[in-house]
């Protein structure tokens, strides 16, 4: 969702669902560029997700990770998100 420059951007930088910027905007298009605030942040507006997209579940803004490549696999200091098996069941997910 991000260009490599994004990520050290000053103000930070967000990507908003379509549906979400419809709502404040009247037209998707119009959010690129706004700057909003999340708590004590602004967040400059670089896209709009297409219509639809809300991954993970009902999530309507999206913000670029920052990755430390010193992390060492064992410090558990990254998420990750995965898709279950229809037929898998929770107890065999873990």
């Amino acid at each position: 969702l991000f260009v490599e420059e994004e990520f050290q951007a000053e103000p930070g930088v967000a990507v908003v669902a379509h549906a979400w910027a419809e709502g404040q905007f009247g037209r998707a298009a119009e959010a690129v560029g706004k700057t909003i605030r999340l708590e004590a942040s602004a967040l400059k507006i670089v896209g709009v997700a297409k219509p639809g997209f809300r991954y993970p579940a009902e999530a309507d803004l999206w913000l670029p990770s920052h990755f430390d490549e010193r992390a060492q696999r064992n410090n558990y200091a990254y998420q990750a998100v995965g898709k279950m098996a229809h037929e898998a069941t929770l107890e065999k997910a873990r």
